[in-house]
């Protein structure tokens, strides 16, 4: 540790603040969250609609079975069509190929309650 003094001290300040830039925010983690509607070999969808005070502005999640350690969540039937879930990602999402998720990674049972999404432990 050094001592500088205050006036040293404000002009280093004052200096990052003029040539500085705000950083980005980068999510810790990337998860969507939603009801399981339907399960296929290759996907399943994951509708939000349930968050969504009018449920027409919800969206369906096309998340791929293609890891095959995500994949085994829905073998061993943890992930099963009518569970409220948060599936977390590393991948994106690709709007223009209907909200496909790519990069699945875990999922989490949730409980919805009002105003918040809790992760059962």
């Amino acid at each position: 540790l050094f001592f500088i003094g205050e006036d040293a001290a404000g002009r280093i300040f004052q200096y990052a603040m003029k040539h500085s830039k705000k950083a980005e925010y980068e999510p810790y983690r990337n998860a969507i969250v939603g009801q399981i509607t339907e399960i296929t070999e290759g996907y399943l969808l994951v509708d939000d609609s349930l968050l969504c005070k009018d449920p027409k502005d919800g969206i369906t999640y096309k998340v791929l079975l293609s890891d095959p350690a995500f994949s085994r969540y829905v073998d061993s039937g943890f992930l099963r069509v009518g569970k409220t879930v948060q599936i977390s990602y590393e991948g994106y999402i690709d709007k223009a190929d209907g909200y496909t998720v790519s990069g699945a990674i875990s999922a989490e049972d949730v409980i919805l309650s009002e105003g918040e999404v809790m992760i059962p432990e």
